[in-house]
């Protein structure tokens, strides 16, 4: 994403009710991706739908889609009462 439209395409990413987080990374020499989305979705064939529309509402055609291969951790959220 050009540099003067992170800010703005990635609240269009966030405002999307299947994305849980829309953050800017550092590019590096051999990945010159800055903005990352986690996208969730029933099935592969969802993720890409929701992926192609985000695409296309925010006008970024150049992206990457990393799929997760292993949940490495996962675990509930301990609450501590009195």
């Amino acid at each position: 994403v050009e540099t003067g439209r992170i800010n703005e395409v990635g609240q269009i990413l966030a405002s999307f009710k299947e994305v849980s987080h829309a953050y800017e990374r550092h590019v590096g020499k051999e990945w010159p991706f800055n903005v990352y989305t986690m996208v969730h979705g029933a099935t592969a064939e969802s993720v890409r739908q929701t992926i192609k529309r985000m695409s296309q509402v925010c006008g970024v055609s150049n992206y990457r889609i990393l799929t997760t291969e292993k949940e490495l951790k996962k675990t509930p959220p301990t609450y501590i009462t009195q």
